[in-house]
């Protein structure tokens, strides 16, 4: 008898690709003042002459990608429980960005770690602990608890969820090489498949 899943790679994309296309033009707005602050301060980084400005800037553009990253996984759950974000919705509490940018130097230390032991570790892990941001914007989970919930929502499912990750990956390799162009549509459709993902296993767990 063969078990049940949750979603099917195809169902995902399917339903992602439809909801980026209803709110293109709020994604459009978001990644071009991303890009636009990423390049600025990569303009800065590199013609900086004093360290200390070329070390802040490095800092800053950390701490924009970690806003970035946790404002792009709140309007994507958003859009997946179909309700209409809104552009402040981009700019997390600050108590819940700390707790991801926690994580996620956790996540990057135990892949770290995992890569170090023959490789395999690590891309188990990866994809294992791959939705701990979800967790955290979600529910206000702390890092190793949105981590621990991470490997209990993926359990089962890592296969696909892999497979989600490389196709993906490919996608947003693509769109970078469209002059970056492909970027604004790649980006925002690889974080509605993750909540669309983060979503469907957190249903199918209760």
């Amino acid at each position: 008898m063969t078990s049940y899943k949750p979603f099917t790679i195809g169902e995902v994309l399917s339903v992602s690709w439809e909801i980026v296309k209803r709110k293109f033009l709020f994604f459009i707005v978001i990644m071009i003042i991303m890009l636009l602050t990423v390049t600025i301060l990569d303009s800065i980084t590199h013609s900086a002459n004093w360290i200390l400005l070329k070390t802040a800037s490095v800092v800053l553009a950390y701490i924009v990608s970690w806003v970035f990253e946790t404002g792009m996984i709140n309007i994507s759950l958003i859009l997946c429980d179909g309700k209409r974000p809104q552009y402040s919705d981009m700019f997390p509490p600050f108590p819940l960005l700390l707790n991801f940018i926690g994580a996620s130097i956790l996540y990057a230390l135990i892949i770290f770690v995992g890569l170090l032991l023959l490789v395999i570790p690590g891309i188990i892990w990866s994809v294992s602990f791959s939705l701990y941001g979800f967790s955290i914007v979600d529910e206000g989970l702390e890092p190793v608890s949105a981590l621990k919930k991470s490997s209990e929502l993926t359990r089962g499912m890592r296969w696909e969820i892999f497979g989600l990750i490389i196709i993906l990956t490919a996608l947003n390799t693509i769109g970078a090489l469209l002059l970056g162009l492909g970027l604004l549509v790649t980006v925002p459709l690889s974080f509605v498949s993750m909540s669309y993902v983060y979503r469907k296993l957190e249903s199918h767990r209760r």
